[in-house]
């Protein structure tokens, strides 16, 4: 599979989650794993990236590294370049079915859909809103 590092480095919050959360079915815990040790040999290799590119911009004071406001546009310019590369991962996508034991947030699973296998019919665009006019639609801190 086809994905950019930016998709990647951006996808780690809801993964931790995903890949944290106690499943009690054996195939499945079996895919996330061999999933979850091919997206942490990826970040692995973004981060080493990433350092090369803070110390061709940065400057090292005790130990740290750190990119000094005058070259911060360049430094972002660098990274976001860097983080469009397109890098081929050989992983099984995480089953749609992973809902059952975890429940994400919508911006978690935008962040994370590049890895989640939503079944088509599921995700297919309708010109119907699952809510109907005028319907009271429970408030999320209710």
């Amino acid at each position: 599979m086809k994905v950019k590092l930016k998709e990647i480095f951006e996808s780690v919050p809801p993964l931790k989650r995903i890949f944290d959360t106690p499943i009690k079915d054996a195939k499945l815990v079996y895919a996330l794993s061999k999933t979850q040790r091919a997206v942490d040999r990826e970040l692995e290799d973004i981060n080493e990236g990433r350092n090369a590119i803070v110390k061709n911009f940065g400057t090292e004071k005790d130990g740290q590294w750190s990119v000094p406001p005058e070259k911060m546009e360049a430094f972002t310019a660098e990274m976001e370049k860097y983080l469009a590369t397109e890098v081929e991962l050989d992983i099984w996508k995480i089953p749609f079915r992973i809902t059952d034991f975890i429940d994400l947030s919508s911006s978690e699973m935008t962040m994370a859909g590049w890895i989640i296998d939503a079944p088509l019919e599921e995700v297919t665009a309708t010109s119907q809103s699952p809510v109907e006019p005028n319907e009271k639609v429970a408030s999320p801190t209710a």
